[in-house]
């Protein structure tokens, strides 16, 4: 793999987790449910940077399929959480913010 492929990898996964984080941020602020969420239309992604200064950036990297099945797998996780905490298996939970993605699914 050459240089300028290692940063596009490198970009895919540091936009998925502002991707996920984004989305995750708009269902808590807006009560919104992560169905009713058009992952496709987001293009911009408001995050912060090391000093905890607000940005915005532009999505370059990461597809539609991609920002669809990071939303279905947030879905899931979130399923299974129910089930776990309904179960008894655990308390209580939701989705956290993620400071690393080490996964996109295809």
């Amino acid at each position: 793999m050459n240089k300028k492929q290692h940063e596009e990898l490198d970009m895919l996964f540091l936009e998925g987790k502002w991707f996920y984080n984004h989305v995750l941020n708009l269902k808590k602020l807006n009560g919104k449910k992560l169905q009713d969420i058009n992952s496709t239309k987001i293009t911009e992604v408001s995050h912060f940077d090391k000093d905890k200064n607000k940005i915005t950036s532009k999505l370059e990297n990461l597809s539609s399929q991609q920002k669809q099945a990071i939303v279905q797998r947030m879905i899931s996780n979130e399923r299974t959480i129910m089930s776990l905490v309904k179960n008894k298996f655990q308390k209580h939970g939701q989705l956290q913010f993620k400071s690393e993605l080490n996964c996109i699914p295809l």
